[in-house]
């Protein structure tokens, strides 16, 4: 059976964000399109494989039951609940962030 996808308030912003300031940045609106279509694609995979993201190296994150799952230089942070069968999307970063006093 498949894991329902939820994506929180925090991340769908971030998501919004990052898309806004790829475009801006680059001057190319289907470079940001790009992006955020292959984050989309591998975020829809862990329906099918929840688990398949990292462990983070962190304790303190581990700790609060977070994966990571990596794309391109980007850092998608989000729980499993094997109970209810749903991936909670939390947060993403890109990878030369440093992530850890953010979440």
């Amino acid at each position: 059976m498949k894991y329902e996808i939820y994506r929180t308030e925090h991340f769908s912003q971030k998501i919004t964000d990052l898309m806004l300031y790829i475009a801006e940045a680059s001057g190319f609106t289907d470079r940001a399109l790009h992006t955020v279509d292959r984050i989309e694609e591998a975020v829809l995979r862990l329906a099918d494989f929840p688990e398949s993201g990292i462990l983070p190296r962190y304790e303190s994150i581990r700790r609060k039951g977070y994966r990571i799952l990596v794309v391109e230089r980007y850092l998608i942070f989000y729980r499993v609940d094997t109970q209810k069968e749903i991936v909670y999307l939390e947060d993403i970063f890109d990878g030369r962030q440093l992530y850890i006093n953010y979440i």
